[in-house]
């Protein structure tokens, strides 16, 4: 089955139990004020399928860090003048290196890197996308997805 044909079951509460959650780990984050209303109200939208729910998340999250939004295809295409490696089948095989930055729970449970986008944006607001851009992700197979390599 696709992602764009799964459904989303709306029998239970789920969205209210999410928003709950992230009431508890983040609202004492910096910047959850900032972000918690819209987020909220993503999540309250009652989208038709797993994919429709995936790409408000992905257009949401690219305004906050001011990337330009995805395009979606049935399969994948590499346009000749993209400068990335497609790294899907290798991801398992990645060692990377994650910017510091504070956390909610830090005194508790020390740094957790690569913990969530919304971590992230809920602690560090409009620093966010320069954090990112300071991660190192390296392949065994010499690859990088650091910026410019």
């Amino acid at each position: 089955m696709k992602i764009t044909e799964v459904k989303i079951a709306y029998f239970e509460n789920w969205q209210k139990e999410h928003i709950r959650s992230l009431v508890a780990a983040y609202r004492s984050s910096p910047y959850y004020d900032h972000y918690a209303d819209s987020i909220n109200a993503l999540l309250l939208q009652d989208h038709l399928t797993l994919f429709d729910l995936f790409t408000s998340v992905d257009a949401l999250i690219n305004k906050y860090l001011g990337l330009s939004d995805m395009n979606y295809t049935e399969t994948f295409v590499k346009p000749e003048t993209y400068p990335g490696v497609d790294v899907r089948r290798n991801f398992n095989d990645a060692n990377a290196s994650y910017a510091f930055y504070n956390q909610v729970f830090e005194h508790k449970y020390g740094f957790v890197p690569n913990l969530s986008i919304l971590d992230l944006l809920f602690n560090k607001g409009p620093e966010s996308r320069s954090i990112l851009e300071q991660t190192n992700i390296t392949f065994r197979n010499n690859l990088s997805l650091k910026e410019g390599q």
